[in-house]
């Protein structure tokens, strides 16, 4: 099997565990608000911030807890990859380079009421 293949397999399994779909979820949606209270483009730790932000688990705890389900974050036909790429603020990742995602159709003037 290819790397692509393999990789592919192990989003789609992670996926389908239960306890990993609702971080899933709660990320995904995460992400959408960080995308509409900033700019529209975000990495998944813009995501985690967000979350923690709101009173949930740190970002640390949240990417342990999403495992290889983050690379299913970003899927879909409403995110972009830009072509950026940032390096992670989270310590444990040791600067590894997060990719920058573009949602299309959010406007960047929505008001975060916990701010």
């Amino acid at each position: 099997m290819c790397g692509a293949c393999l990789k592919d397999f192990g989003i789609a399994a992670a996926e389908g565990n239960a306890a990993r779909r609702s971080v899933l979820v709660a990320v995904r949606e995460s992400c959408r608000d960080a995308a509409a209270i900033g700019c529209r483009d975000v990495t998944i730790e813009d995501g985690y911030w967000l979350i923690h932000k709101r009173g949930g688990p740190t970002p640390d705890e949240l990417a342990a807890e999403l495992g290889p389900a983050s690379g299913s974050v970003f899927k879909g036909s409403d995110w972009e990859f830009t072509g950026e790429r940032r390096k992670t603020k989270r310590r444990k990742s040791h600067a590894r380079e997060l990719k920058v995602w573009r949602l299309f159709g959010v406007s960047s003037t929505v008001h975060d009421p916990l701010a």
